[in-house]
Parts: structure tokens; sequence; C-alpha cells
């Protein structure tokens, strides 16, 4: 995401990364390429795990802090659907100072309620990484909307 692609300049009218630009190890060159790629008056769409979702974590009995919100950067994990991954975390004020400092202007941040019609059985279960007790504590998914100035 943070390499130039040959994209030409001011080709998409939208740019969107659902869960996706939290794999960027370069925050601030994948969005100056972003800049880039839109057209004047385009949209840039992200949405992406809260950060402040995996600070949390269940014990057994209740759910604890094990990581500061504030503390950015890779953070591996040994196990995802079998796989070892790193993931670049950052907090919600790193994503709006980086979106500005690419030259879009942020339109709509929303930090998403639990959704009641989504709930199935086993999000019941606590120690499950999307749970409906750890979703009613802080919201899974952050989405931010903004557009590069028409010119």
């Amino acid at each position: 995401m943070e390499a130039r692609a040959g994209i030409p300049k001011n080709l998409f009218d939208l740019v969107f990364s659902i869960y996706g630009i939290g794999w960027t190890t370069d925050l601030a060159a994948t969005l100056a390429l972003t800049y880039e790629y839109l057209c004047p008056g385009g949209s840039l769409l992200i949405s992406g795990e809260h950060p402040a979702y995996s600070c949390i974590e269940w014990n057994g009995a209740q759910y604890v802090v094990t990581a500061p919100y504030l503390a950015e950067g890779p953070r591996e994990y040994s196990s995802w659907k079998g796989v070892p991954i790193v993931i670049q975390r950052r907090t919600i004020g790193t994503f709006v100072r980086e979106i500005n400092r690419a030259g879009l202007r942020i339109e709509t941040l929303i930090e998403t309620p639990l959704n009641a019609a989504a709930i199935h059985e086993e999000h019941a279960d606590p120690a499950r990484w999307y749970s409906v007790p750890r979703a009613t504590l802080i919201p899974t998914t952050f989405i931010l909307k903004a557009r590069k100035p028409a010119m």
C-alpha cells in the first residue's frame, strides 16, 4: 500500500479500505499516495477494528486492560486462524492526524455501536474475540470518511 504502483494521479472518485489500512507499515506514505490517486472532490472511506478493542482481554472472570491504548506500533499475535500475524496499532488520533496531514479533510468519524440484529449465539461467549460482552464495552469498528478538496 505504501509503494508507488504506477497508478495515475487523479484517477479515482472513491478509494476505500475495509479492515485493510491497518496492515500498512507506513500510514503517512499510504495516505499520501491515496491523496494522489483521488480526483479532486474524491472520497476516502476507511473501516477498521477500533484501536481500543484489542486493549482488553477476557481473563476467565472479567475483562482486563492488557495493553495501553496509546502504545502504537507493530503488535505480534501468535495465531490468527492458525497463522501468526503482525498488526500495526494506531490510535484514532493518529488516523485523523495523518489523514489531515495528507491533505484530505475528514467529514465523518463513526465509532460503531453494537448491532443487536447481527448477534449470533456464539457471540455470547466473552472469551471470543468478537463477543457481545466485549462489544458493549468498546466499539468493534471505526469508520472514517475523508474528501480530497476540489480544486
